[in-house]
């Protein structure tokens, strides 16, 4: 009967395996940094911002602050700005605002 012989890799058919899948990821990680750059640039073209209600309270918030406003006014506004981010679409938001007097 024959004995089988188990495939072993020499270290240096290891050393390349373990170098071409390190450059293997390397360009993988390149490629994803450059889809990622390309993401940003067009939504920063197209106007595509991040948005975040908690960024616009805190905008008014420290705006408020700034002008000498007491807590207890800040919080009836942000208590409204809640009511507000429910009922408003970003688009009707910056609507009333390009319309509005201030």
């Amino acid at each position: 009967m024959r004995s089988r012989r188990t495939f072993r890799p020499s270290k240096i058919m290891v050393i390349k395996a373990l170098d071409h899948w390190t450059k293997m990821l390397d360009d993988i990680e390149k490629q994803l940094a450059k889809a990622y750059k390309a993401g940003y640039e067009q939504s920063s073209i197209f106007g595509f911002h991040e948005w975040s209600n908690n960024g616009a309270m805190g905008y008014a918030i420290m705006a408020m602050e700034q002008l000498g406003y007491e807590r207890v006014e800040i919080k009836r506004v942000i208590k409204g700005l809640y009511r507000v981010f429910d009922k408003t679409t970003i688009e009707q938001a910056r609507n009333h605002y390009n319309t509005s007097d201030y």
